[in-house]
């Protein structure tokens, strides 16, 4: 393999390198995990419950120990308290309850002013548990769910996947140096484009819109899953962590792959409300 000496005579790997090395993990990872989350939402209750509650435990811990400074004290337990009690009222089917228990135990850790970090710990609170209420949800909705949570998932998957290989492709401006390094302008672009032109068959394919119209929702989507990206990267950065944990090869932890989803759930979720989708 080639190797490069940097100025004080340690050996790096050049960029192509680097990014080879990030890829194959990256890819095997992919394979391993979207088999199983493909099949949970197909199938849905009570495997989908499954995944989504233990997923949710693992963005409640990684965020937990980001706010932290890697460690999991009493502050981690009332995340975790949060995350499971928005699950426990959804399998049993109160969405309301499940509201009401995120904005109590955001109010209750963002008050413990001698946790120090109260404030990012309850934005954690909020995010995590608006994310599990939302994509519990959408699945759960009689005719459309299984259709709609595939068509998010995969929209943020080619926002993600767009983002990943444009920008390491082209380069370019960066998008936001100061939050995320490694994010570019071309990247995004590649992002909005693959996510629109999925968002606009499956959309339309399942005639629920035509294909244009389907296109612009894909954007949108995109939009907040840049967003959600941005704002975790926001949090990441101030406690200066790079991954939330290793759990996942290439990817770092669960946070890191989901980060995405973070605000497209609930804005999606909201969007069906408004439009009366919650009923069909």
């Amino acid at each position: 393999m080639r190797s490069l000496v940097a100025a004080n005579g340690v050996m790096v790997s050049p960029p192509s390198d680097q990014k080879n090395g990030e890829l194959i993990p990256r890819l095997l990872s992919t394979l391993v995990l979207v088999p199983p989350t493909l099949i949970a939402i197909y199938l849905g209750s009570p495997w989908f419950e499954i995944i989504v509650g233990i997923v949710a435990l693992l963005m409640a811990w990684e965020w937990a120990r980001i706010c932290s400074n890697g460690q999991f004290h009493l502050s981690g337990w009332l995340v975790i308290a949060g995350v499971i009690g928005t699950i426990g009222t959804m399998v049993l089917g109160v969405p309301s309850a499940a509201l009401i228990w995120i904005f109590v135990s955001t109010v209750v850790v963002f008050f413990l002013q001698y946790l120090g970090s109260s404030k990012s710990l309850a934005i954690g609170i909020v995010l995590i548990g608006a994310f599990t209420l939302s994509v519990l949800w959408i699945r759960g909705l009689p005719e459309t769910g299984r259709v709609l949570t595939i068509w998010l998932a995969f929209t943020v998957w080619c926002t993600d996947i767009g983002g990943y290989f444009v920008g390491r492709g082209i380069g370019g401006a960066k998008l936001a140096p100061r939050l995320s390094p490694n994010k570019t302008w071309a990247g995004l672009v590649g992002g909005l484009v693959l996510a629109s032109i999925w968002s606009g068959l499956w959309l339309s394919g399942a005639g629920y819109t035509d294909y244009v119209t389907g296109m612009a929702v894909g954007i949108g989507v995109a939009v907040f899953a840049q967003l959600g990206d941005l704002l975790v990267s926001a949090v990441k950065r101030k406690y200066q962590v790079k991954d939330s944990s290793s759990i996942i090869p290439g990817h770092g932890g669960v946070l890191d792959r989901l980060d995405s989803m973070l605000l497209t759930t609930p804005m999606v979720a909201i969007v069906l409300l408004m439009f009366g989708g919650g009923g069909a």
